[in-house]
């Protein structure tokens, strides 16, 4: 890496605990309904492939939308109706999710010799990981 003076890194699924917090997500709204949670994968499959579409097919929609309707979707497709806390906390949860738990260590020990960038900028509607995270401050 001669030369190079920033890394970027894209957050989720990377630095931060994507997958495990959506599992946990879709779990709590099938318990919250009394449903076993082995519907989980169903859902998750479901509501990656809404999201992928959402995000792919124009016209561009803010990221919060995109969340919200791949919820409404996954659900539809399990036969379930969308409730007020599905998505609300499924907002929550991906507003503060956090870090893999080797990442602190990683990032501070590449913060002394690199700068760290955050792949995307922030964009009206989107979700920004958790900057009081200790893990996560630094990357701009």
């Amino acid at each position: 890496m001669s030369g190079e003076s920033v890394i970027t890194f894209d957050f989720y699924g990377t630095l931060v605990q994507w997958h495990e917090t959506l599992e946990v997500a879709f779990r709590d709204m099938l318990a919250r309904r009394g449903l076993p949670a082995d519907g989980t994968a169903a859902l998750l499959a479901d509501f990656a492939a809404e999201g992928r579409r959402l995000r792919d097919t124009p016209p561009w929609k803010p990221y919060r939308q995109v969340l919200r309707d791949s919820v409404v979707f996954a659900l539809q497709r399990a036969g379930l109706a969308s409730e007020t806390g599905d998505v609300d906390g499924l907002s929550a949860r991906v507003s503060c999710i956090p870090p893999h738990v080797d990442v602190p260590a990683a990032l501070a020990e590449l913060k002394k010799h690199y700068r760290l960038a955050r792949t995307a900028r922030p964009v009206p509607g989107a979700l920004r990981p958790d900057a009081r995270d200790p893990a996560l401050r630094g990357a701009r």
